[in-house]
């Protein structure tokens, strides 16, 4: 049966879901991270080519490659919940997973 509130107008009273903001928010953060570390990784191979892959700053930015990728994923799995949530609005949802998901793809591409 499908929900009367969907084609109603009281769907400007619906809110947003929470899990689904913080999905979007989450791939918003984690795309940054990862360009951010890409973008220096790079930039610091050029300019510093001597420098060894046992770095301090090399380290730091494999860490937080990682963290960007265990955060994509924690983001995926809260819109995919998000998703589930009777009533609620479902644009962040669509957003955050979408780019989460874009970014695992991107992610599983370039580093694999």
């Amino acid at each position: 049966m499908v929900d009367p509130t969907l084609y109603s107008d009281d769907k400007e009273k619906l809110k947003h879901s929470g899990f689904g903001i913080a999905s979007f928010v989450i791939s918003i953060v984690t795309v940054f991270m990862i360009w951010g570390c890409l973008i220096y990784g790079v930039y610091l191979e050029e300019a510093m080519p001597q420098l060894s892959e046992d770095a301090p700053i090399i380290l730091a930015l494999a860490y937080s490659a990682i963290l960007g990728s265990i955060l994509c994923v924690f983001g995926t799995i809260l819109g995919i919940c998000s998703i589930f949530h009777k009533n609620r609005r479902r644009i962040f949802t669509v957003l955050g997973l979408c780019i989460n998901l874009t970014s695992i793809v991107f992610i599983i591409l370039i580093f694999s």
